[in-house]
């Protein structure tokens, strides 16, 4: 059982779209990060330390409001299909820290969870939402 940390950031300065990258190395410059866990596992997520500095192309977001399972809806469009719950209940915020963590599964089944953050940027009370995913290891 290992820890697993994903790294929140914005795209662009003036973006709300998130850059996602993980502690297994997965990094693709945007928020279409797919990070493979395994049963047990704790997961975290924390704001990035490298959008402390835009010229590295990360930019700060404010704070992570919530992250939350993403159930399959019918549509239209259809969306999340097949996706199932790995981390039960919602990972939750219970530190000054503002490190967000939860438990997949042990056992857990097969398969993959979407899932939504919600998260502010600076100098803007919105929230916004973005929806990557976590697969489970064979």
């Amino acid at each position: 059982m290992a820890t697993r940390t994903i790294y929140v950031s914005r795209h662009g300065a003036g973006s709300h779209n998130l850059r996602l990258r993980d502690s297994e190395g997965n990094n693709p410059g945007d928020d279409n990060l797919t990070t493979s866990v395994d049963s047990g596992d704790t997961v975290q997520w924390v704001l990035d330390p490298n959008s402390n500095t835009p010229q590295s192309g990360y930019f700060p977001i404010a704070s992570i409001v919530s992250i939350a399972y993403s159930a399959p809806t019918a549509g239209p469009p259809p969306k999340y299909q097949n996706s199932i719950r790995l981390i039960v209940p919602d990972p939750t915020n219970n530190n000054p820290a503002k490190i967000w963590s939860g438990n997949v599964l042990n056992p857990a089944p097969a398969g993959f969870e979407d899932y939504t953050i919600g998260f502010t940027v600076p100098n803007d009370s919105v929230t916004y939402y973005d929806d990557p995913k976590m697969i489970l290891n064979p």
